[in-house]
């Protein structure tokens, strides 16, 4: 997410869910009716964007319940590459059950390694916030990479935290 791209309303329009109910990651993808992919294609990227806006919101005020579901899956889809239309893969299980140990090591760090209560404070608003940016739009588990590199700094901390004090070294 780029504040102030020309195809925002691409990223909201594909996770609203518009087609069929499924997220759309870019007009390519197999399940866009080709009638609307060619009457996409024949507009400029920001008359794109403006549609795509318009649209989205559409399929928002159709069921907003629906949209409000769909959102509590993207956070799935932020942190754990899980919870989309696809079955996900073995290595999709792998990186969530990854993620989740990292998360969960981070905690520990945070809570038992003795971090600046600066830093400490840093993750969860930092995690707030890759969550208010992102997950209203058609969500990756790429996109939350750059926090990974605040996560694992508590990861590690959390590591080092729970190994058993050796003689002469604080616990």
């Amino acid at each position: 997410f780029v504040p102030g791209v020309s195809t925002s309303g691409m990223a909201f329009w594909g996770g609203a869910a518009p087609v069929g109910g499924r997220m759309v990651g870019g007009l390519g993808d197999p399940w866009v009716p080709a009638r609307l992919r060619d009457s996409l294609e024949r507009m400029d990227e920001l008359a794109q964007s403006r549609w795509m806006m318009r649209d989205a919101r559409a399929v928002i005020a159709a069921d907003p319940g629906r949209y409000a579901r769909l959102t509590l899956r993207k956070f799935a889809q932020l942190w754990l590459n899980l919870g989309y239309d696809d079955p996900p893969s073995r290595a999709s299980w792998l990186l969530a059950a990854f993620n989740l140990g990292a998360i969960a090591l981070a905690v520990v760090g945070a809570q038992r390694g003795r971090p600046d209560p600066v830093a400490a404070r840093l993750l969860p608003a930092l995690g707030v916030l890759w969550c208010l940016v992102y997950v209203p739009f058609c969500t990756v588990v790429r996109y939350a990479m750059p926090y990974y590199a605040v996560l694992f700094c508590f990861t590690a901390a959390g590591l080092l935290s729970a190994r058993p004090a050796a003689e002469g070294r604080p616990a």
